[in-house]
């Protein structure tokens, strides 16, 4: 999923807002994790989360995959999520669709934002773009701007907050105490990817986690 800064007056479509809050690890539903623990305070920010993991088609909008590209085999459509996408390759699909949304984009590369620019990137705007696909030490260099309001990756604290349904779950998985309303996982996927959003969301409208 990508999330994008809460600074819009409505809710983007497809979109959840998840509010803001601060962790100390003293919660009560804290004591099962290793990311909000006692002595150190995490803050979510207000933020919008897309309710589904991005898929083929918003990835192909914008970027092309690197060396394997999805298949009948495990799962190829409009609606399947993108795969065969590694870390760089998120970043540059949510910088220019921030850009083409007329968002500030969250990444850079010393001060540039247009991955277009990036030295080592793949690709071109005909086509659509991709990351380098082995390890770059001036991509691994890369930073983002909080206060960016263009899309991002979650981070691990976030993405487990979002799990945790703003710390409110009180089932095994993020929507149920069954996994096979919420997921797809080796014994019922048929070892294929599955469309998006084909499962129980959890309590906040979010599906997939």
């Amino acid at each position: 999923s990508a999330v994008a800064s809460a600074s819009y007056t409505i809710i983007p479509e497809g979109f959840v807002k998840v509010k803001s809050t601060t962790i100390t690890g003293n919660e009560s539903w804290t004591t099962s994790s290793s990311v909000f623990v006692i002595g150190r305070t995490i803050t979510i920010p207000d933020m919008y989360v897309c309710d589904h993991e991005v898929t083929q088609a918003e990835y192909e909008k914008y970027c092309k995959y690197g060396s394997s590209s999805p298949s009948s085999s495990y799962g190829d459509g409009d609606n399947y999520p993108a795969y065969y996408v590694n870390w760089y390759d998120a970043i540059v699909y949510c910088n220019l669709r921030s850009i083409a949304e007329d968002l500030t984009p969250a990444y850079k590369i010393g001060e540039e934002t247009d991955p277009a620019q990036w030295n080592g990137i793949v690709g071109d705007a005909v086509n659509g773009y991709c990351g380098p696909s082995s390890s770059n030490s001036t991509w691994d260099e890369l930073t983002y701007d909080k206060e960016a309001n263009g899309y991002r990756l979650p981070t691990e604290a976030e993405w487990e907050y979002i799990a945790r349904e703003e710390g409110t779950s009180t089932t095994t998985y993020s929507g149920s105490n069954t996994i096979d309303d919420v997921a797809w996982y080796s014994s019922n996927s048929s070892s294929k990817n599955h469309e998006v959003k084909g499962k129980k969301a959890n309590s906040l409208g979010i599906y997939d986690m």
